[in-house]
């Protein structure tokens, strides 16, 4: 065989793209997909909620409260940025359980949250090694 392109590729045919590395990755079980649409819509109520408490202790002149408030609005926030990230597949159970049970959003969602994020389908999808990527 020569160096001649023509004779190693007679058909002409382009060069088959290597494989996506999500080939090779198992897809987001559901359940980790429902945990952190959870954690994202506590995220969002919690912020709303703490954001409206810390502007009317603000307004009535309670500037404790309204402290108190804005840092559970930024904590609020956090849950909400985490949730996002554990849907995109950073593993921030640990921070998000430790957030819940200090008392950021004693909810059903919470409980349901915490729950589905530590079933076996989403132990076994965060136990995986990443997908390796080709350069």
């Amino acid at each position: 065989m020569s160096g001649n392109p023509e004779e190693r590729n007679p058909y002409r045919t382009p060069p088959m793209p290597p494989p996506s590395p999500w080939d090779y990755q198992m897809p987001r079980p559901g359940t980790l997909t429902a945990a952190a649409v959870l954690w994202i819509i506590t995220g969002v109520l919690l912020t709303v909620s703490y954001g409206s408490a810390a502007l009317r202790a603000f307004l009535d002149g309670n500037d404790v409260m309204a402290a108190v408030a804005s840092v559970l609005t930024v904590a609020a926030v956090v849950i909400w940025q985490l949730g996002r990230g554990l849907r995109h597949g950073s593993d921030n159970r640990t921070a998000l359980t430790v957030l819940s049970l200090v008392g950021l959003g004693l909810f059903p969602l919470v409980l349901a949250a915490i729950v589905l994020q530590y079933v076996p389908a989403s132990r076994q999808w965060f136990a995986m090694p990443p997908a390796e990527t080709t350069p």
